[in-house]
């Protein structure tokens, strides 16, 4: 088997995951197991993340074993110590895609402008709840993005804190239900998966649909 692929069984990564993972994180095959992603097994268990929550936090998020640890992993760290959040090993094993997120620029300024409750008693800052007082909010309640799903999307797409979201929105779900037929309910639904969705040119997503549907796809 190939190293890195039989590294992460040794690790508990489940064997039907693999093409999913590969699909989503390609250059892990040419990752060294020794130099990249042994340092961050060591890392993220250093982090009070349980051993068998690790295999978890690589299901959800494989881009994980290409971050650096001294950089965006380890100031994000840092500064959630610091501004008092506990529990990170939760909040991580939970929510890994943050560790992507750019203190200086994102999570600094959204929380000192916002005013944000950290919510130590759960660990989490400003992820999943009306009451942080995200001023996006409530554009994406609006156009049925789920209250329990906000901590997702703001962890996938953290750049969407500074958009002007209702006109993106409004646009981008008149296109696609006039492209796709698209209902309202599932525009949530396609949000809440892809949030990028809402800054992506319409040009390029017609490519895409015009590509699908040459495959032999319909539209029912």
């Amino acid at each position: 088997m190939i190293p890195v692929l039989d590294y992460l069984g040794k690790l508990g990564v489940s064997k039907s995951t693999f093409t999913d993972f590969l699909r989503r994180c390609p250059q892990v095959l040419q990752a060294s197991v020794v130099v990249y992603l042994e340092p961050v097994v060591k890392y993220l268990q250093g982090l009070d993340i349980k051993p068998n929550d690790i295999p978890r936090v690589f299901e959800k998020y494989p881009k994980i074993l290409g971050f650096k640890i001294e950089g965006t992993m380890s100031t994000l760290v840092a500064y959630l110590v610091g501004i008092g959040v506990k529990g990170n090993g939760r909040v991580l094993t939970r929510y890994p895609e943050i560790l992507r997120i750019r203190v200086g620029r994102i999570i600094k300024p959204f929380i000192e402008d916002s005013k944000i409750s950290c919510g130590k008693s759960n660990g989490l800052i400003f992820l999943g709840a009306r009451e942080t007082k995200f001023l996006n909010s409530e554009p994406l309640f609006t156009f049925n993005v789920r209250d329990a799903s906000l901590a997702s999307v703001i962890a996938q797409y953290p750049e969407i804190v500074g958009l002007d979201l209702k006109p993106k929105l409004q646009n981008q779900q008149s296109f696609l239900s006039s492209t796709i037929m698209l209902d309202p309910l599932n525009f949530g639904r396609v949000v809440e998966k892809m949030p990028q969705v809402v800054s992506l040119c319409n040009a390029a997503v017609l490519r895409h649909v015009d590509f699908i549907m040459d495959c032999g796809f319909f539209l029912q």
